[in-house]
């Protein structure tokens, strides 16, 4: 069982995949940033989770338009 997990690894490195935890990280420092705080309240959340909605919801709209991001 060791040895498929090792193999997964290493052919994910070798398909140059991404790695979860790497995209997982990536996203978690974007809304820290975008949040500016480490631990925000539940209503800087919610309103910071609302504004990221809105934004990927315009993205949306100008892929469906034809505009490249």
């Amino acid at each position: 069982m060791v040895q498929s997990r090792i193999r997964n690894q290493h052919l994910t490195a070798i398909n140059n995949d991404s790695k979860t935890n790497n995209v997982i990280e990536a996203l978690h420092n974007r809304f820290q940033i975008m949040v500016g705080k480490y631990h925000p309240s539940l209503y800087t959340l919610l309103m910071e989770l609302k504004k990221e909605q809105e934004d990927v919801q315009q993205m949306i709209t100008e892929v469906d338009a034809g505009r490249r991001i």
